[in-house]
């Protein structure tokens, strides 16, 4: 087989099946078209294949694109860990759309403020089909925030937060973040400035160049 990709010519042979493998490295991110050749015989030989495009991503921009994919196998919670250490590691790696996928995450695992922040976010950039879906849904969260509710939510975010601190600082933070803002929220500002410590002992440390 003869693989075309990026501007290099790679070599693989197939297995009994047909398939094959061939490692290939990128100079930098981007999308290169990819097209196959096979000579094994004297119809193969005639015959080029598109087999499209791949798409090569920084490793930054890969973590936001990773916890996007974690949100679409329903791993919500897992999909807001990822959102998390992926911010940490570039905050210019989100654009609309990714936001978009970051606040269903927060949706998905209750963590109401956290979407409504980021479908905020999304909204200022969004098109005008998004645009009013998104403001619909961030209608529909204020309206589930009920002031009853408030108090209890604090306690459970609160809970686990400290369950997973250790094991799992960057869901634990999420948490943690989540019940800072419900309280701010409460009449009493129940528990906030537990929470607020909490989120704060959280947040991951600053390299030395400040960022």
């Amino acid at each position: 087989m003869t693989i075309r990709v990026g501007g290099e010519e790679l070599r693989a042979r197939t297995n009994r099946t047909g398939r094959f493998r061939a490692r290939w490295k990128p100079d930098d991110a981007g999308r290169s078209k990819v097209k196959v050749r096979s000579a094994g015989n004297l119809v193969a030989a005639g015959s080029t294949a598109k087999a499209g495009r791949v798409t090569v991503f920084r490793s930054a921009e890969a973590s936001w694109y990773s916890a996007a994919s974690l949100l679409k196998l329903g791993r919500a919670e897992d999909a807001v860990e990822a959102f998390v250490l992926a911010e940490r590691s570039s905050r210019a790696g989100g654009d609309a759309l990714l936001e978009v996928y970051r606040g269903q995450a927060c949706y998905a695992a209750q963590l109401l403020l956290c979407a409504d922040r980021w479908f905020e976010s999304a909204e200022a950039r969004a098109g005008p089909r998004l645009a009013p879906q998104l403001r619909a849904l961030r209608t529909a969260i204020r309206e589930a925030l009920r002031p009853d509710q408030i108090e209890p939510a604090v306690d459970r975010f609160l809970d686990r937060a400290s369950a997973l601190q250790r094991t799992r600082p960057a869901l634990a933070f999420a948490f943690a973040e989540e019940a800072s803002a419900l309280a701010g929220r409460s009449p009493a500002r129940h528990r906030q400035a537990e929470a607020m410590a909490l989120t704060g002992r959280l947040v991951a440390p600053t390299t030395g160049d400040g960022r």
